[in-house]
C-alpha cells in the first residue's frame, strides 16, 4: 500500500501462507529535503487479527497520521 494518504486494507487471503493479520493501516511518512520535493520514504503501518469493519477507522487514521507527521 504505497500512496500520500493513509490507508486500510484487508489483504486477499493467500491459502499457502500463514498469517495473523486480517487488516492493515498504513500512513506515509514523507520528507522534505532542500531543493527537493517532499517525497514518501517510509510508511507506519498498524495491524489486527480482526476485520476492518469492527473498528473506529476515523481514530485508526488520526492516530497513524499524527505519528506520522511527526516522523516526518
Amino acid at each position: 500500500m504505497a500512496v500520500d494518504d493513509v490507508v486500510a486494507s484487508e489483504p486477499q487471503e493467500d491459502p499457502d501462507a500463514t498469517r495473523r493479520w486480517r487488516s492493515v493501516v498504513a500512513s506515509p511518512i514523507t520528507v522534505e529535503l532542500p531543493g527537493g520535493p517532499p517525497f514518501v520514504t517510509a510508511v507506519l503501518s498498524s495491524a489486527t487479527a480482526s476485520r476492518l469493519e469492527d473498528h473506529d477507522l476515523d481514530a485508526w487514521y488520526e492516530v497513524l497520521g499524527e505519528r506520522a507527521n511527526a516522523w516526518s
